[in-house]
């Protein structure tokens, strides 16, 4: 690697700034995860549901005529209708994970080092992690 690009990934304004849209596009990812809400409704319309993350249920809506079921059918549908919200709440939060993991590159290769350049940069150390938690986290 060219000594100017050395230079550059070891600048610490660059790292800073990296660093700093990492954390903002996290900070912009949890906010649009917290704003999802799950819906739902029975196939006659007549039970609604809303579920998010802070609350789970978050709300519930019956139509008069639903009230006229019987108490076991009415039950069933409520059940079936919540964790159908959930359900949708689930679809919707894994495709903005799907989204936004697809777009982060997360392996040592995006960074333009292998995993034999890091484990040279530690003197070694890395090579065996499992013998160091057997030595209780201590080096050799």
């Amino acid at each position: 690697m060219p000594e100017s690009e050395a230079n550059e990934e070891q600048d610490p304004e660059l790292l800073f700034r990296d660093a700093r849209a990492q954390f903002e596009q996290a900070t912009e990812l949890q906010r649009r995860l917290a704003d999802l809400e799950g819906r739902a409704e029975s196939s006659d319309s007549r039970v609604k549901a809303t579920y998010n993350q802070e609350r789970g249920l978050a709300d519930l809506q019956l139509d008069p005529r639903a009230l006229r079921m019987g108490s076991d059918e009415l039950r069933q549908t409520i059940l079936e209708v919540s964790y159908e919200a959930k359900r949708d709440l689930e679809r919707q939060t894994k495709e903005i994970l799907d989204e936004s993991f697809a777009e982060w590159d997360l392996t040592p290769e995006a960074y333009g080092r292998g995993p034999q350049e890091h484990r040279a940069d530690t003197g070694g150390h890395g090579q065996d992690l499992r013998g160091c938690h057997e030595r209780g986290g201590r080096h050799p």
